[in-house]
């Protein structure tokens, strides 16, 4: 069984879907930690139920706290939204609790709490499954086209005949010369009766090339979706700091929203049943904004003191400017007034021999 895995790679849309989506499922279930969790608690359980499903319902039932799929139904309050838990599971039974006293909903989105409600008619997977099977689906759509491309960049020049029997002729020529044989010997014939029509690779190499960026950029929307620092190159040379604190607080949001609708439902939790639950981020992807708008201060004055250096250099060369021309001048002064007083001199020295004479 395992040995005829690997004769059968995944090429089909299917086989790659399935692929990425447990891996985008594998990621992003390290991105967000709970702790506090019972002893008896499947952690990977609770987190598929986050992530996939949007929510998880947290009770009590002979002195033990489970947190197990479940929804929420029965009468609505004043806010048109119900009050009961509905709980069903083979080995606990079926139960039936009130909201907020009995049992708490937890939810992983805003939008899952209010997706949840059965007053709305409208279906929607909850937690990231929409995000996950999207960017899946966008991934295995990229491969697929890769596969195809790096298929047909194979075929280098199709060849033509004026009949079948020129074609059995050039067919074995053709062979060997793939094959690496250095030379072959042909009549002139069947070169006048075999054409050789050239393929453009410049297509599918620029078909390849932008597949691939789609798949990087696709990458990036999806970490960045979680909260996740993943810049997508765009071909450009630096982003100023307006950009990059955009960046970063547009990351700080999805995860920020998240861990505060977490960390509502497990505070109730806790005060109704003595847990410790709470929702943290990991500190392996953790973007802090203090560490950001401290690097901004340091980048801004980096620039500061750069920019004074740099005024001050232009300063301090205009200063040595002005030193060297005034230099210049008084020497210029100088020279002039040597001149002068050695011409007056020579003036002296002959009034004093016309008198001699």
């Amino acid at each position: 069984m395992i040995q005829r895995l690997f004769n059968e790679p995944p090429t089909d849309k299917v086989s790659l879907f399935q692929h990425f989506f447990r891996t985008l499922y594998n990621n992003a279930s390290k991105v967000i930690l709970i702790q506090g969790l019972p002893e008896e608690t499947d952690y990977h359980f609770v987190m598929s139920q986050l992530l996939l499903v949007g929510r998880i319902m947290v009770f009590e039932k002979k002195g033990t706290v489970y947190l197990l799929n479940g929804n929420i139904g029965g009468k609505c309050d004043e806010y048109y939204y119900p009050t009961r838990v509905l709980i069903a599971n083979p080995i606990i039974g079926s139960l039936d609790l009130e909201r907020d006293k009995e049992a708490v909903p937890v939810f992983l989105t805003p939008t899952d709490r209010v997706m949840a409600s059965p007053v709305n008619k409208n279906f929607m997977p909850g937690g990231l499954y929409s995000l996950i099977s999207m960017v899946a689906n966008i991934l295995a759509e990229c491969m697929t086209t890769i596969n195809t491309t790096l298929m047909n960049t194979r075929v280098h020049a199709i060849y033509t005949a004026d009949s079948e029997s020129a074609a059995r002729s050039a067919e074995p020529v053709l062979k060997s010369i793939y094959a690496g044989k250095p030379f072959s010997v042909v009549t002139s014939e069947l070169l006048e009766r075999l054409n050789v029509n050239p393929l453009s690779q410049h297509g599918l190499s620029n078909c390849l090339i932008e597949t691939l960026e789609v798949c990087q950029y696709v990458l990036s929307l999806f970490w960045n979706g979680i909260g996740i620092d993943a810049n997508y190159n765009m071909k450009r040379e630096r982003l100023i700091t307006a950009e990059v604190d955009k960046n970063i607080q547009s990351l700080i949001v999805p995860i920020q929203t998240i861990l505060e609708t977490l960390n509502e439902g497990f505070e109730k939790a806790n005060t109704l049943f003595g847990t410790s639950l709470v929702a943290i981020q990991n500190p392996e992807f953790a973007i802090s904004q203090e560490e950001g708008d401290d690097n901004d201060e340091e980048n801004s004055s980096d620039g500061n003191s750069s920019e004074e250096s740099v005024g001050g250099s232009n300063e301090d060369e205009l200063a040595d400017e002005d030193t060297e021309s005034e230099g210049e001048s008084d020497e210029e002064s100088s020279e002039s007034e040597d001149s002068d007083e050695s011409d007056k001199s020579e003036e002296s020295e002959s009034e004093h021999e016309k008198e001699d004479d």
